[in-house]
């Protein structure tokens, strides 16, 4: 692994918003997108405290084919350039916002081709996985500039030489990665065979291990401290389906397989079938338990992580032991704790379905654990979604047509104690990621699309525009640190600071992605 380290990262705590996205920049310049704010009627905004990281890439590309959601290298790379400039000519740009203003405060040139994101836990360092088989760790900081930013070569087929011709192996794609206190996870999709890669959460990050999982190997889930991490595969052992394949959901009819990694010593401590297509997963910040989305089968099979074992306890809806049927395709899910809520978006049948999840004190299932409370229509294609960290209200990105260019995408807005559909707002191009945070009397929603250059920022006290933010480039990802900012109390429980997102999700092989892209000629 060769590492490019940056001097040591200094950080800023306050309310920011970082976004990245790619021009030609030097250390220190700063690009200035055009904010066009949208005044609603309601109060002065006041939320401070959260930030969000968006990622845009100019001229970006669309994927070379099924199995590789990264674009057809422009050009063979060579011992002298491995890959970096072989997939676009500029790099991404990270661009540090401020929250309350929603005003840009720096901007710095990140990595080549970035696929998706996550935040370290303690909201110090944002991480990029990038089409060049890099990962960026690029600092929180309102004076950031490119030489904070490291960059870290993962993984690279082995060199050839053939009659005397020395190829260089090119770059493997790593598709999605979780960031954990102390360590980082990678999906090494291209490996043979597919494994999981362990590193340290240093700066830059350095391999630790490199441990083997079930075939097509897709996503990762944890919380930042669980003892167990869980790698997600659409194929099992003993089966054939490969990355790309559940593109075609109903093509694939043999289950998926978790495989649970215990971090202490990063060996494979269960193998637990799943439902067919799973794509996504995520752990409660208790670390207690696992759900993953099986977008085939149209429901989420739920691990018991403190057995490290299916969880059986409940009573399932789907007559399936250990699994809770949902709308068809289900695609993600985020957590809320206050109220043990979880809420799935799903893809194919324009719904997200609200679940309760609680447990008791020692951490068994408690009365009405799987029980669907509502399962309610939002729109086309449901890509991802957001609670709002007062647990009011579930902002959810539709996508719109992926096979449609002229149509556009929305945000959905639920109330989470009546389950109505309050309103839905039109935001620009074919949108699959959103993002939100919060602190009394207001909070920001934040998402991009890949086919459009511009970020929408909805302001929550008023459910309308608060901002459209011009950028160069096309949307790829968007976080935030937290969903909520401070503390607070709600239906009786403390609420802080503490939900992030620490782990990523990136387009393909089952995970919402379109063929469209924006028509910047920044590249």
């Amino acid at each position: 692994m060769r590492s490019i380290a940056g001097p040591a990262r200094p950080w800023l705590a306050g309310g920011f918003v970082l976004v990245a996205a790619a021009v030609t920049i030097g250390c220190g310049n700063k690009y200035r997108p055009v904010v066009n704010p949208v005044q609603p009627t309601g109060p002065a905004g006041t939320a401070a405290g959260g930030y969000a990281m968006v990622l845009t890439q100019p001229a970006l590309r669309t994927a070379a084919s099924a199995t590789n959601p990264c674009p057809t290298p422009l050009a063979a790379p060579t011992a002298g350039n491995p890959s970096a400039t072989t997939l676009y000519a500029q790099p991404s740009i990270a661009t540090v916002i401020d929250f309350s203003g929603d005003s840009i405060l720096a901007q710095a040139a990140a990595g080549y081709g970035p696929l998706t994101t996550a935040i370290s836990p303690d909201t110090n360092e944002v991480y990029s996985l990038n089409c060049d088989g890099t990962i960026s760790g690029i600092p929180l900081t309102s004076t950031l500039q490119a030489n904070n930013i490291s960059t870290t070569t993962l993984f690279a087929a082995p060199t050839t030489t053939t009659g005397g011709v020395t190829t260089l192996g090119a770059a493997y794609v790593e598709s999605n990665l979780l960031v954990q206190n102390a360590a980082i996870y990678t999906v090494d999709k291209d490996r043979s065979p597919n494994s999981v890669g362990a590193l340290n959460a240093g700066s830059p990050p350095a391999l630790l291990q490199e441990i083997p999982v079930a075939p097509a190997v897709v996503a990762l889930a944890g919380s930042p401290s669980s003892q167990r991490v869980y790698a997600i595969s659409q194929g099992a052992d003993g089966n054939n389906v490969t990355w790309g394949q559940c593109a075609d959901p109903t093509s694939v009819t043999t289950n998926g397989q978790v495989d649970g990694i215990d971090t202490a010593t990063n060996a494979v401590s269960s193998r637990i079938p799943v439902g067919t297509c799973p794509v996504f997963g995520l752990t409660s910040p208790d670390g207690l338990r696992t759900f993953i989305l099986n977008r085939g089968s149209g429901t989420v099979s739920v691990i018991n992580a403190q057995q490290d074992t299916l969880d059986t306890s409940f009573t399932s809806n789907s007559g399936q032991p250990g699994t809770i049927q949902v709308g068809a395709g289900p695609v993600y899910a985020a957590y809320y704790p206050a109220t043990s809520l979880l809420v799935t978006a799903n893809y194919d049948s324009g719904t997200i379905t609200f679940i309760s999840v609680p447990v008791d004190a020692f951490g068994n299932d408690a009365a009405g654990f799987g029980t669907v409370l509502k399962t309610v229509s939002v729109g086309s294609y449901p890509a991802a979604l957001s609670i709002l960290g007062d647990g009011s209200r579930v902002y959810v990105v539709l996508q719109g047509d992926p096979t449609n260019a002229t149509a556009s995408g929305a945000i959905a807005i639920v109330n989470a104690t009546s389950f109505n559909l309050q309103n839905t707002i039109a935001v620009p191009g074919h949108p699959r990621v959103i993002a939100s945070t919060y602190n009394n009397p207001e909070g920001k929603v934040y998402t991009v699309a890949p086919d459009s250059e511009t970020l929408t920022i909805l302001r929550t006290d008023t459910d309308t525009i608060s901002a459209q933010l011009a950028l160069p480039g096309c949307g790829v990802d968007v976080h935030t640190n937290y969903q909520y900012v401070g503390q607070s109390t709600i239906a009786g429980n403390a609420v802080t600071a503490n939900t992030i997102v620490n782990m990523s999700n990136s387009p393909g092989s089952g995970a919402p992605t379109t063929p469209f892209v924006c028509t910047t000629t920044s590249q």
